[in-house]
């Protein structure tokens, strides 16, 4: 008897045997191919929010110009820098900055590099609730600070008085203005940003 019992009995040779091997391997990637679609690039699977900033035409000198990277990738020591001189220029206290780390399994706000670019993540309960993802640190801070502007004006109204629509109107007004203060191309991409969604 050749081989094994099975080989033997049904009088395979090794090259048939190797063959049909071969056509179902091909034809198992030809599956896998066609189930998949072609290889995608590594911009194509990175994270993008829903929610994202549109970036601005490029021709739009009013509003950043987020079509391109920064030349040199920030650390989060930077990030941390750029976040504290923000928040001077628009009087935004710096406690209510995110941690410039990475999650360390406490809540609160973390903007921190990953291997796609930058993340500003919100960690509730022990999980992540929240994330937002970009290649540019600009557009990634811009998204930090629209948060944080927004919430230093809506605490600065409380007491004022005023009933909806007006305290809305207010806190919307002191938001694109504290935006324009750290940038005023950040306060003409809110007001597109806004008119857009209207």
């Amino acid at each position: 008897m050749r081989g094994s019992w099975a080989l033997g009995a049904a009088d395979f040779s090794l090259g048939t045997i190797l063959m049909v091997a071969l056509i179902a391997t091909l034809g198992a990637l030809a599956i896998h191919w066609l189930r998949s679609g072609p290889r995608r690039s590594v911009e194509d699977m990175m994270r993008i929010d829903p929610h994202a900033a549109a970036p601005a035409a490029a021709a739009d000198p009013s509003r950043p110009d987020w079509s391109q990277r920064e030349p040199v990738s920030y650390e989060e020591a930077h990030l941390s820098a750029m976040m504290r001189d923000y928040a001077a220029r628009a009087g935004i206290p710096e406690r209510v900055l995110p941690k410039a780390d990475l999650p360390d399994g406490a809540d609160g706000n973390f903007v921190f590099r990953d291997k796609f670019g930058y993340v500003y993540a919100t960690w509730e309960g022990g999980r992540q609730t929240q994330e937002y993802t970009s290649a540019v640190a600009d557009q990634l801070l811009f998204a930090v600070f629209r948060d944080r502007a927004w919430m230093h004006a809506y605490t600065q109204s409380m007491g004022d008085g005023l009933a909806e629509p007006d305290r809305t109107r207010q806190v919307e007004a002191e938001q694109e203005r504290l935006l324009s203060l750290i940038d005023p191309r950040w306060g003409a991409q809110l007001r597109a940003e806004r008119e857009r969604e209207a």
